[in-house]
């Protein structure tokens, strides 16, 4: 509800690489350890393979599988999901702070037994960052998980304190994305559907497509904006020039995971015409 949340504690428990106990010694008396969970690539095929198998519905990508993995009722379904966990942080340590710089910390949580992101570094100067950015740009398709940036920190806890917070962000770190992968596929046709109280909604289907190392096969609805205040209105799609089999659609990762679709018109790729909703 925006201050309490759900109650996963025995869901982590099942993750291999979660500690039950921390290692070594010298623990605070309270330390809090903030971290992501995620899907692996080949653990989130494996996982839709086994799906497939069994007949069951197939997970769209790696971070609703994770998601609704955790969020299972009963821990013996996600203890069979290949989850993982990088901790990125600490919040509450008592009775004093663990170290003065953010990487001291990770390194601590290291050596607890918490797994730690192996790309994690120290750098100085913004040409440095800019480097690196490049650097895992170039192999971000070999990691074994999927990404869409890199998070800049500044690395002294003391200067973090004294930059503080607006809002919801702080001032002391920032996301930098990577340029939406994209891909280009053809519109092979708009099919008439009819919901159930007889509204009738054109959709256009695509030729399957491969974005971020997934094969999708897309379709979206082309929806009255009038009625959602959202979408482009298409009235007449010979008024758009929208012709089965020649007009081309980009499709980017980014989209994938937020919403959005390029239609282009014509045979060539530039010159994006309309924006249109999807759905999976």
């Amino acid at each position: 509800d925006g201050r309490h949340g759900e109650n996963v504690t025995q869901n982590v428990r099942t993750i291999g690489g979660v500690p039950l106990r921390l290692h070594g010694k010298g623990w605070p008396a309270v330390v809090e350890v903030r971290g992501e969970i995620f899907m692996p690539k080949k653990g989130f095929d494996a996982l839709n393979e086994r799906q497939r198998k069994a007949g069951e519905k197939l997970f769209a990508n790696p971070r609703n599988a994770a998601a609704g993995s955790l969020r299972q009722l009963d821990p013996a379904v996600t203890a069979k999901r290949p989850l993982a966990l990088f901790c990125y942080g600490v919040g509450e340590v008592a009775p004093q702070a663990m170290a003065q710089t953010h990487s001291a910390n990770m390194a601590i949580l290291a050596r607890w037994g918490l797994p730690v992101s192996p790309e994690l570094k120290v750098l100085q100067g913004l040409a440095a960052c800019d480097g690196y950015f490049d650097d895992i740009g170039r192999r971000r398709a070999q990691l074994p998980y999927d990404i869409d940036g890199v998070v800049f920190k500044v690395d002294s806890i003391a200067d973090q304190q004294s930059l503080g917070f607006v809002a919801r962000a702080p001032r002391w770190a920032i996301a930098r994305k990577f340029p939406a992968e994209q891909a280009v596929t053809r519109l092979t046709d708009i099919d008439i559907q009819v919901g159930r109280t007889g509204a009738l909604t054109p959709v256009a289907r695509l030729q399957p497509v491969t974005v971020g190392g997934k094969r999708l096969a897309i379709e979206y609805s082309l929806i009255d904006t009038r009625y959602l205040g959202t979408e482009i209105y298409v009235d007449n799609t010979q008024e758009l020039g929208i012709t089965v089999g020649t007009n081309r659609s980009a499709f980017s990762s980014r989209s994938y995971l937020r919403g959005g679709l390029n239609l282009l018109k014509g045979k060539d790729t530039t010159g994006v015409s309309l924006n249109l909703g999807f759905w999976f």
